[in-house]
């Protein structure tokens, strides 16, 4: 089993989260997403052959992470945290701990980001992810905020893919 400490001192346990989990999962992505997964959208990476993980800490999720693989590419579909433990390496620790499972996978990480969300693009960037590019208009609007554009991310992963 993976697990990484947070800067609070508490441990997490990282693990795969399945259907028993969706309820703790979407309430999650609604407080923090300005455009939310629906369940259904949940259900179908639960289902599929996406990779699904969760920040456990005593039974409780902090936060959970989506990644789709596929010919040596791993893509990071969606990342959030409880808001009332951001900013405190919940994140960090749930992309440490896929890079060392996908590594085996994919050879490459690719994400995109919300041009205005600079804390996670801080993250990916001391995580050494790089940008690669920008999808214009790739975000719905919010509110009285017109669409935004999408920043594209890579990093090589180091682990060695199998065969």
């Amino acid at each position: 089993m993976l697990a990484f400490s947070l800067r609070n001192s508490e441990v997490c346990e990282f693990a795969e989260f399945g259907e028993d989990a969706l309820e703790a999962v979407l309430a999650i992505e609604n407080a923090v997403s300005p455009s939310p997964w629906s369940r259904q959208n949940f259900l179908d990476s639960i289902h599929s052959s996406h990779y699904c993980y969760a920040a456990y800490h005593a039974e409780t999720i902090l936060g959970f992470a989506i990644f789709s693989c596929a010919a040596g590419e791993a893509e990071l579909l969606l990342i959030a945290v409880n808001p009332t433990h951001q900013r405190l390496g919940v994140a960090e620790g749930l992309l440490h701990c896929a890079q060392s499972l996908l590594g085996r996978k994919a050879q490459e990480l690719f994400l995109e980001v919300r041009e205005s969300n600079e804390s996670a693009i801080g993250l990916y960037e001391k995580l050494e992810f790089n940008c690669i590019g920008r999808r214009p208009n790739y975000y719905p609007s919010r509110g009285k905020h017109p669409r935004e554009d999408a920043l594209i991310y890579a990093k090589h992963m180091t682990s060695k893919v199998d065969g």
